[in-house]
């Protein structure tokens, strides 16, 4: 039997393990991750910013505009459309005509609503006489469906 007085003889000072001297790098470049992250997160802060209050003036402007009659509630919203894709993909984007402009509103919106749906006629029909249709039965639908899309606007 062994003698109480002389059991932890035996044991060694407590010391790090050997993987311990590899994970100082490891530290480091954790730590370098973390500042590189901080700072992109500082970078796209103003970025993202933007981004809300462009989304905040488009539905502020498109509130604004639910008290115009059909014909003039139409005509703000496409010069709001218009004033939207200047300050997102600049003036060139912003002076396309016919389809090449109702592209650049899905692309934009990522949707089809503009080339397929009720938006196309924020293209070239925008632009024709007004035909038998009551000019009231889409403009509610029409409005809430901008309104959708002016909420998803993160770039």
């Amino acid at each position: 039997m062994v003698d109480p007085a002389r059991a932890l003889d035996g044991l060694r000072d407590i010391h790090w393990p050997v993987a311990a001297d590899a994970a100082g790098p490891v530290v480091t470049m954790i730590l370098i991750g973390c500042l590189l992250a901080g700072g992109l997160s500082a970078g796209l802060w103003p970025l993202l910013r933007r981004w809300r209050a462009v989304r905040r003036s488009a539905l502020a402007a498109l509130a604004a505009s639910r008290s115009l009659d059909p014909p003039e509630r139409l005509a703000a919203q496409a010069v709001l459309l218009r004033r939207l894709v200047r300050t997102i993909d600049g003036d060139a984007a912003g002076r396309l005509q016919g389809r090449d402009w109702l592209e650049r509103l899905d692309r934009l919106f990522a949707t089809r609503f503009f080339t397929e749906g009720a938006g196309s006629g924020f293209g070239e029909a925008l632009y024709r006489p007004p035909s038998g249709e009551d000019p009231d039965r889409h403009i509610d639908a029409l409005d809430a469906s901008l309104a959708r899309l002016f909420a998803g606007i993160s770039r």
